[in-house]
Order: structure tokens, then sequence, then C-alpha cells
């Protein structure tokens, strides 16, 4: 989502652009990008990354780890590409082995592009980036599709997804993954009555979360994954994420400018999303208890905490302003 919207708005500062998948069976609706091999790191996708490098493009950008290697892969033949970190670069450093292996793929990139400060720093004093090779520049949404939510849009939010009128909703956006920790935001909303949880997303983990629901699954909503999140956003009072690692997760941004607050772990770049006591609550990693006061008190406050999430998001993280910081990186890169 974010590599189309960046490159909708090049277009309109004078570039063309050009947004495929290195890999992969599924991309989701309204995305329709060519897919160059079935696995990201296939002899086949490398090759045809490497060719588009070569013969179209001035400059890649590639976006996300898992471009990165297939990037410094193809890059071997001719082409130069600028790398876009989305998660924690502290992931990388758990082993000699794969900090050496990341060092390697990023010294074939032109430039790095950190989503925050403290993960700039980290590429320059861990994993030997140069300063003068890195640029900070945050995530960015397309504000347009993530209007105010309004009480009628709730209202018929709730309704489509089977949710009583009156009763507090907690919603979760995101992959079943274990770094997620959807098994906290589940433990704290057990414990408040009349308060709804929904789920949109899916993953290696939705088995052991569906038995883990137990006593109190007949208020767990199950959406499986979902393309259009705007309205699950619509139909929630409070947005939760417990992970135990992130970037500067997309989903935060995109409930704060529906004016949704957040209840969240203090990881990666959330304290640049999530302000901590005026448009949400940042709390510590695998603190259930801790979690569930959160929620209780964005429930309380939601309305003053939204529209000021709404306010924070929409000033620091346009994507139109994002892409004029773009176009100066990859401009000096010709």
């Amino acid at each position: 989502m974010f590599a189309r919207d960046l490159a909708a708005q090049l277009g309109s500062l004078g570039w063309e652009t050009e947004v495929v998948a290195v890999g992969g069976h599924r991309t989701p609706t309204g995305i329709d990008v060519p897919v160059l091999g079935r696995r990201r790191l296939s002899a086949t996708a490398v090759a045809r990354l490497g060719s588009r490098m070569r013969a179209r493009a001035a400059v890649t950008v590639a976006h996300g780890s898992s471009a990165l290697p297939a990037c410094a892969l193809a890059s071997l033949g001719g082409g130069g590409f600028v790398y876009r970190n989305i998660g924690d670069p502290a992931y990388w450093l758990s082993t000699r082995r794969r900090r050496l292996r990341v060092r390697r793929y990023l010294s074939r990139a032109r430039h790095v592009v950190a989503l925050w400060t403290g993960a700039a720093d980290l590429f320059v004093r861990e994993l030997g980036v140069p300063s003068e090779r890195i640029s900070v520049i945050p995530n960015g949404i397309d504000v347009g599709r993530f209007p105010e939510t309004s009480p009628q849009h709730r209202r018929r939010a709730r309704a489509a997804l089977g949710l009583p009128q009156s009763s507090g909703v907690v919603c979760h956006v995101g992959a079943f993954g274990a770094e997620k920790n959807i098994d906290a935001v589940m433990g704290a909303v057990r414990e408040l009555p009349d308060v709804w949880l929904v789920l949109a997303g899916e993953g290696p983990e939705e088995g052991r979360l569906r038995e883990l629901a137990g006593p109190f699954a007949d208020r767990v909503v199950w959406l499986g994954a979902v393309d259009d999140v705007a309205h699950v956003l619509q139909a929630a009072d409070v947005i939760a994420l417990a992970s135990s690692s992130e970037g500067m997760p997309g989903a935060l941004i995109e409930a704060g400018l529906t004016g949704l607050p957040a209840v969240a772990t203090d990881v990666g770049a959330v304290a640049e999303v999530v302000v901590d006591g005026r448009t949400g609550h940042l709390v510590p990693p695998d603190d259930v208890g801790a979690l569930r006061e959160g929620i209780v008190a964005c429930l309380e406050t939601a309305h003053p905490m939204g529209e000021a999430a709404r306010l924070h998001c929409s000033e620091s993280f346009d994507i139109r302003a994002v892409a004029v910081m773009w176009d100066g990186v990859l401009r000096r890169q010709l």
C-alpha cells in the first residue's frame, strides 16, 4: 500500500514509476502489480528484478526486509537501489551471522531510509552504514482514504459487523504472528465485561488464539484478512497493539486518522505515532494489566484523544509531505 501510494505521489512530482512484487501469490484487492516470481528470492524473481533495474530504472526503492536481499542480488549485474527499512532493525542484531549478512546487503544500497531517528542511529552504530547515506523519512498514509469517523459511520460499521451499538469495541489490525502478542490483547479484553474485540488479519497463530478465546468467544469477531480496514476502524472505540517488535505501524496511523485513540507497547517507533497521554497510552511489553488499564482509560476519554490523534497523524504522516521528502532523496541518487 505504501509503495503504491508513494508511486502515485511521485508521479505528480514528475517521476515515472512502476510498482512490482518480488514474489508471492496474493496482492490485496485494488493493487494490481506484476509479481516477478512465486518465491521472493527465486532465481527467476531476482533475474527479472535485475533486468528491470538495468533497463528501466534510474533508481529502485526496496521496500522492507524481503526486498533488501532481492535488490542486493539483482544489483550485482548493475543498477542502484535505495533501501527503505520498515521494521525494527534491532531484529537483525540477534546473531552475528545475521548481522554480517545484512551488512553485506546494505553495502550494495546507494542510500538507506529509516523511519525514525533511533533506527537511523542503529544503522550507523551497529550495521556500519555511513551517516551521509542515511535519511529519516516517516511512514506515510493517504489521508483521504481514512476520513474522520462520524456517529453515523460508527453505527453503520457496527451493524455490518454484527456489533452492539452500546458496548465498547477494541480492534486489532495485523497479521497473526507471534511477535504481535495478540493473546495479550485478548487477555486484557477478557476481563472487561461488555467490551468486544474485533480481530482483522490472519496468520499462523490463529488456531491457538481461537482456542484461547474460550469463555469470552462470544465477544470476539474474527474478520480474517481484509483489504479495506477503514470500516473496521470506524466500528471501534480503541485500537490495541501489544507487539514485542515494530517499526512505525501503519495500522496505528490509519486508526489515528479515523479518530481512534490507541493503546500500544512502547517499542520501535510506536511513540512517534502514539503520544502518551494525549492520543492514547503507551504500555510496557508483556504487561496485560497495563494494557487493560490503558484500554479502560481510552474508552473513558475516547473523543478528545481521538481528535488529538487525528490532528497528530494528519500533520505528521500525510503521504503528500512524505513524498516530497522522498523526491529529494531520489533526485540525489541520479
